[in-house]
């Protein structure tokens, strides 16, 4: 069904994704759709020494942008969801958290259907070994009686 969409499994982006868009989003998970569509990182010094996410197809690269580029980001994919879905069921922020690029909160909305949840939101990128972040979209089993979690264990929930 996905290659109908012209997504392929053999020119993907990194070692771990099982699919890449057209416009070269790489898609991860066996149990779970886990999509990408914002990263956050330094170009420059031994881990970013080049600008990797914005030189592939389908990227770019916003010189100079930070938090509030990131968040924006977000709440505008959380908006066109809920244009299509309705007000997510669960809107949350964390509490300020401290990683290597900042202290600051994370913004979650989730939208639960039949035994599935959809979650957009932020998570760390496993590429830096945790120092940036990425924007995402989830969609992965969800009991239908299941709580959401707190805010601050969102994150837990997003795993390829």
């Amino acid at each position: 069904m996905m290659r109908g969409l012209g997504w392929s499994d053999e020119e993907v982006p990194t070692d771990e994704a099982r699919f890449a868009t057209p416009a070269g989003h790489a898609v991860y998970g066996d149990d779970c759709f886990y999509l990408p569509f914002v990263h956050s990182y330094e170009v420059g010094g031994e881990l970013w020494s080049d600008d990797f996410w914005g030189s592939l197809p389908g990227w770019s690269s916003q010189q100079g942008a930070g938090r509030e580029e990131f968040e924006a980001h977000v709440d505008a994919a959380i908006d066109r969801f809920a244009e299509r879905l309705g007000p997510p069921e669960c809107d949350v922020r964390t509490e300020g958290r401290h990683l290597a690029i900042g202290r600051y909160s994370w913004r979650y909305a989730a939208w639960r259907r039949g035994g599935n949840i959809l979650v957009i939101g932020p998570a760390l990128d496993g590429y830096s070994y945790a120092q940036d972040e990425e924007a995402v979209v989830f969609i992965g089993e969800f009991a239908k009686d299941r709580p959401f979690s707190d805010a601050a264990d969102f994150l837990k929930l997003m795993h390829f």
